[in-house]
């Protein structure tokens, strides 16, 4: 109990102190990157990424990977990990109603 306090409090004390800071370097380095790669290109890069890592998109993939697989039951518990841990997520997400921190800056594109 002790452990979990002190790591409350020091998880706290960095969020003040370190949390602005890593802010701006991140809203600095997306513009770097931007900059320095060409526009086609990272979009294209950029938008795979966001498709292949979108939910729907595992959840089919693991749904086609269950159709096709002989382990059916290893499947099945992937399948029942993931769909709990995306519910316990979601539920997580709706009861602290924080959201994610957004990238804003007028120098960064939004692709």
């Amino acid at each position: 109990m002790i452990l979990c306090l002190a790591c409350l409090v020091l998880m706290l004390v960095l969020n003040v102190t370190i949390e602005m800071p890593f802010f701006i370097d991140g809203v600095n380095f997306i513009y770097n990157i931007q900059q320095a790669l060409p526009s086609p290109v990272f979009k294209v890069i950029f938008n795979v990424i966001s498709i292949v890592c979108f939910p729907y998109f595992v959840a089919a993939f693991l749904v086609i990977y269950y159709i096709v697989s002989k382990r059916k039951m290893m499947v099945q518990i992937h399948l029942v990990y993931y769909f709990y841990a995306t519910f316990i997520i979601a539920l997580i997400v709706q009861s602290f109603q924080h959201t994610r921190p957004t990238w804003y800056d007028l120098r960064i594109k939004n692709l």
